[in-house]
């Protein structure tokens, strides 16, 4: 399996999923800062005249992901971003 290939994915309701180019990534460095948000979105309420969806999810906010030592810290400080 190489790091482009697809795979199987079940997106629950109310959950958000990022994604990102793989092509020529060989490691993290590699990466770019652009993401293409996924969601399944629930229904919260619904009116003549608006409907309104819900999802969340979270992304980790660390610049260098080759840097255990950053994502350590990062994570038990618990850096996530939250999107909803």
């Amino acid at each position: 399996m190489t790091l482009t290939a697809k795979v199987p994915l079940f997106l629950a309701e109310r959950s958000i999923i990022m994604l990102q180019d793989t092509t020529s990534v060989k490691n993290a460095r590699d990466l770019t800062n652009f993401f293409e948000i996924v969601a399944g979105f629930t229904l919260m309420s619904q009116s003549e005249t608006k409907t309104l969806f819900t999802a969340n999810g979270s992304i980790i906010s660390v610049q260098d992901l080759n840097n255990d030592t950053k994502i350590n810290g990062c994570l038990s400080q618990g850096c996530n971003y939250f999107s909803s």
